[in-house]
C-alpha cells in the first residue's frame, strides 16, 4: 500500500483537518479514524495518538510533531505511521509504512513542508 494514490493523500488530508479543529480531543492514547477508498471498498483507518516527537528538518532545527499509528489490522494490512507539525496546521512532513508482505519497511518524508519553520 503506497501513500501515493489520491486516495491515500485525501486521508491524510481529512486526518489533518480533524486533528487541527480541535488538538485536545487528540491526547496520546487516543485515537481517529478516516475513511479511505480502496480498490472501490470503503476502508477506515484507524491512527492511535502516540504522542509529540520532535523530527529534525533539513535546516537542523529540532521540530515538534504529533505521531500517529496505525497498526495493522489483518495479515493484509500495512503499519503506517505519520508524523504532523502542529506549527503547519497539523500536515503530515513524515509518514512510514511497513508493508505486510515487505521484508522491509519504507519511509516516505515530505521535508519541503518544514522550509517555513527553517526560515523562521
Amino acid at each position: 500500500m503506497l501513500p501515493t494514490t489520491p486516495e491515500r493523500f485525501a486521508a491524510l488530508d481529512r486526518l489533518s483537518r480533524d486533528i487541527d479543529a480541535d488538538p485536545s480531543l487528540f491526547a496520546p492514547g487516543n485515537a481517529i479514524s478516516v475513511t479511505i477508498d480502496l480498490d472501490g471498498k470503503p476502508k477506515v483507518w484507524r491512527f492511535v495518538i502516540v504522542g509529540e516527537e520532535p523530527i529534525l528538518s533539513m535546516g537542523g532545527q529540532q521540530v515538534p510533531t504529533l505521531r500517529l499509528l496505525h497498526h495493522p489490522e489483518n495479515d493484509h494490512d500495512d503499519k503506517v505511521e505519520v508524523w504532523l507539525v502542529p506549527q503547519l496546521s497539523y500536515r503530515p512532513v513524515q509518514i512510514h509504512i511497513t508493508s505486510a508482505d515487505a521484508l522491509t519497511s519504507k519511509r516516505y518524508t515530505a521535508r519541503i513542508a518544514l522550509d517555513p519553520l527553517d526560515q523562521a
